[in-house]
């Protein structure tokens, strides 16, 4: 579940840059390193200094990081009781390279739905997975909106040069 959030996050992030900007995305998949540096990053809060380092080795001027957090599995499985559940949350920041300077930063926060009965399959929950998705959709629209605004910026800047 959150293997795939993250993977559309990453694949729909190097589509708005690619398109938007004209930009080249480095595929972290493609480098053990970066590789190992993604696994952590997906189960454990990216760690910056470690991110700037790989960007720097990766030749890139702006890194995006995403990290998800869902209700954890105690919650989940008290869930029926409680009612409800903490939301999912999806941060996301993109930091300059050279200078690990936050230059874009977002949070989306999406109610999980009022739990009524037990899911058989703990490690899938279709509340999560509803909000999961609602979550994902909104900070890729944040990030397209960012993207169009940069557009703007260096279609002005371009202008004003000539």
């Amino acid at each position: 579940m959150l293997a795939n959030a993250y993977a559309r996050l990453d694949a729909d992030t190097d589509h708005l840059f690619r398109i938007g900007l004209g930009s080249h995305i480095v595929e972290r998949s493609d480098l053990a390193a970066v590789n190992d540096e993604q696994h952590r990053q997906y189960f454990e809060p990216a760690a910056e200094d470690t991110t700037v380092r790989l960007g720097r080795l990766l030749g890139a001027d702006v890194l995006i990081l995403y990290r998800i957090k869902v209700p954890a599995l105690r919650e989940r499985l008290f869930a029926v009781e409680a009612g409800h559940m903490s939301p999912v949350t999806i941060f996301s920041k993109a930091m300059r390279v050279e200078t690990g300077e936050d230059v874009w930063s977002h949070v989306v926060t999406v109610e999980v739905g009022r739990v009524r009965h037990q899911t058989v399959e703990v490690s899938f929950d279709h509340t999560i997975w509803h909000a999961l998705n609602r979550g994902v959709d909104e900070m890729l629209a944040s990030l397209a909106e960012a993207v169009v605004g940069e557009q703007v910026r260096s279609e002005t800047h371009r202008q004003d040069k000539q």
